[in-house]
């Protein structure tokens, strides 16, 4: 599962990229509430997966 720290770096980038947006038009082609629907995530994925190497079983786990 993602930290606190990465999501949070990743909510401050959406954040300016959207104010980039907005300057290099010159209007606000987002609202706010538009910019926090696409921020929200609809789906989380969490794989897990058994791998045999030199006789142990070990398990991988993938999200997304």
């Amino acid at each position: 599962m993602a930290s606190d720290a990465f999501l949070n770096s990743i909510e401050v980038n959406f954040k300016k990229a959207i104010k980039c947006i907005q300057k290099t038009h010159g209007i606000e082609t987002l609202s706010d509430d538009l910019a926090n629907q696409i921020m929200m995530a609809n789906a989380t994925y969490v794989v897990r997966f058994g791998v045999r190497l030199r006789g142990t079983v070990y398990t991988f786990t993938g999200s997304g």
